[in-house]
């Protein structure tokens, strides 16, 4: 309740957000306490019987099917020029601060249009609670689209349990750094082969396609940043693609 909420249209499967109406919206919750008590339920069918899932599922979803940007910076169309990309999984952010420099710095990424981030934190005790996408769009100057995938209910995989941060907004997706105009934003369920509740690394949620359309001379682009499941055969990767190409058509 008195939350900020951002515009949003849900089909199945499919959501978008207007960033139009807003140049700035963040995306927060207050599930902490309730998280803490998901991630002692030990199955699905239990969690779903659960009073107090019962009662936050709506702002469970909500979350789940979040973006959080900020496109108030400066923005260029360029003209007569390829544009340049860059695509990056930075395991969760870990080590942001050298990923920032190296983007800035490296002459085969720096000045790049568009940076395309794969395992990207916000409020994860493991990168030190930061929000990830936000303090690399600010150290490179570029405005940002954060889809959110998950809820985590650990503290990370099996190799991040020792750091003793306790999460704050535990949530983990994808962004879209960009200095082209942004007009629309959407995202596409990937459908998971195995239910990521009973991981090792226990989670809400899972993954999603974040489709941006962005403004370049030539007319708008639709700029896709899948994330497959790791642990998938090339048939069920093979599905998501499938369902990702129908959806940019």
């Amino acid at each position: 309740a008195g939350r900020p909420r951002a515009k949003v249209t849900r089909m199945k499967g499919w959501v978008t957000a207007d960033v139009e109406a807003r140049s700035r919206f963040d995306l927060t919750h207050d599930l902490g306490s309730a998280l803490d008590h998901f991630s002692q339920i030990r199955r699905r069918r239990e969690l779903n019987r659960d009073a107090l899932y019962r009662q936050r599922r709506p702002e469970v979803d909500r979350v789940l099917e979040g973006f959080e940007w900020d496109l108030r910076g400066p923005t260029d169309v360029p003209t007569g020029r390829e544009l340049r990309a860059v695509a990056w999984n930075i395991e969760r952010g870990k080590q942001w601060e050298g990923v920032g420099q190296l983007l800035r710095e490296h002459p085969e990424l720096e000045g790049a249009d568009l940076i395309l981030l794969n395992e990207v934190d916000i409020g994860m005790g493991r990168t030190g609670n930061v929000n990830v996408p936000r303090v690399l769009a600010e150290k490179l100057g570029l405005n940002y689209i954060y889809c959110n995938y998950e809820l985590l209910l650990s503290p990370g995989d099996y190799f991040e349990r020792a750091h003793g941060v306790p999460n704050s907004l535990s949530m983990h997706g994808a962004a879209l750094l960009t200095r082209l105009p942004t007009s629309r934003v959407g995202a596409v369920t990937l459908p998971e082969l195995t239910d990521k509740f009973h991981a090792d690394e226990k989670r809400l949620g899972g993954k999603r396609a974040l489709m941006c359309e962005v403004a370049t001379d030539n007319g708008p682009v639709t700029v896709v940043l899948p994330h497959l499941d790791p642990f998938a055969g090339p048939r069920h990767r093979a599905a998501q693609m499938r369902l990702i190409v129908d959806r940019v058509e």
